[in-house]
């Protein structure tokens, strides 16, 4: 055992060639010349990620939540301005000259209201229980 030598220059464990290779995005930055290193190549395109997940959740948020004014379990009045298009082609111009500025389905004569297609009902918010 005593004559086993050790030198340092021995790299038995030689990484691959390519393991110190820029990668080509960084590549891609640097040649376009937005920045110097390939620091700060990482970090931009880190950024450029961030941002794009950013993007990516709004639109998908976007496409989740109703653009209707009202949701159902909401407890808000509809507001007259919102009546979406389809409700109003529905309601007779006497009823929607004695609407007030905000309402609920329980405002709606039943008359009028059984004239609404019962989909369309469901946008129209119930007045909340008074528990």
């Amino acid at each position: 055992m005593e004559n086993v030598e050790f030198t340092e220059e021995s790299n038995d464990l030689a990484q691959p060639a390519h393991a110190h290779e820029t990668p080509t995005l960084v590549r891609w930055v640097l040649k376009t010349g937005i920045v110097k290193e390939e620091k700060q190549a990482n970090y931009l395109l880190l950024g450029i990620a961030v941002v794009l997940l950013a993007i990516t959740v709004f639109a998908y948020s976007r496409l989740l939540t109703p653009n209707n004014t009202t949701i159902r379990g909401n407890s808000g009045p509809m507001y007259y301005k919102n009546i979406p298009p389809e409700i109003l082609e529905q309601l007779p111009p006497d009823v929607l000259s004695a609407l007030p500025e905000k309402f609920y389905k329980e405002d709606l004569p039943k008359e009028v209201l059984n004239k609404i297609d019962p989909k369309l009902q469901n946008f129209i918010p119930s007045r909340p229980s008074q528990n």
